[in-house]
């Protein structure tokens, strides 16, 4: 059975927020509606409820709009944050996102990569792993993926916590 297409959602986004998030999609081998629904579903996963300003908040009255698909449930989750914070739907995804782009720029500047080590190249397949099963999750039903998603996300986790402590040795 087919699963109908997904409504687009008009987020609008600073275009610095965008340049970031393009950059990190590019890297992650992602789309950028991938990027943006993996981003802010980490964010609930690390943060239910965003409190104080966000670095970068204040330069977000220039915005362009960016036509985003995203799952049901995470549709519901923005809605419901947003509720409980206050803030319009579109400000607590942007909020989301810059918090998330920080916070995944410091971790990849903590893991220090090189090609030929052994831990690189099983975080680096890790990481393949997790982002095709992200975009499986985005492009098919969340319910068939979810299993997989989590999976991915355990030996991502795993390879990062080698790798960083690889690296601090």
């Amino acid at each position: 059975m087919a699963s109908s297409p997904r409504k687009v959602y008009q987020l609008r986004l600073p275009p610095f927020l965008r340049a970031k998030i393009d950059s990190q999609a590019d890297a992650s081998n992602r789309s950028v509606n991938a990027q943006i629904v993996w981003l802010l579903e980490q964010s609930f996963d690390l943060w239910p409820k965003l409190e104080g300003p966000i670095e970068g908040e204040d330069a977000i009255p220039d915005r362009k709009p960016f036509g985003l698909r995203m799952p049901p449930s995470l549709k519901t989750t923005v809605e419901d944050a947003s509720n409980a914070s206050g803030y319009v739907q579109n400000l607590e995804m942007i909020r989301r996102l810059l918090a998330m782009c920080d916070a995944q720029e410091k971790i990849l500047a903590d893991v220090k990569y090189t090609p030929t080590s052994l831990n690189a190249v099983d975080l680096q397949r890790a990481w393949e792993n997790l982002s095709r099963e992200i975009d499986n999750v985005v492009s098919r039903d969340v319910d068939q993926s979810t299993g997989n998603l989590s999976a991915a996300k355990k030996s991502f986790s795993a390879q990062l916590k080698i790798a960083r402590e690889a690296s601090h040795s």
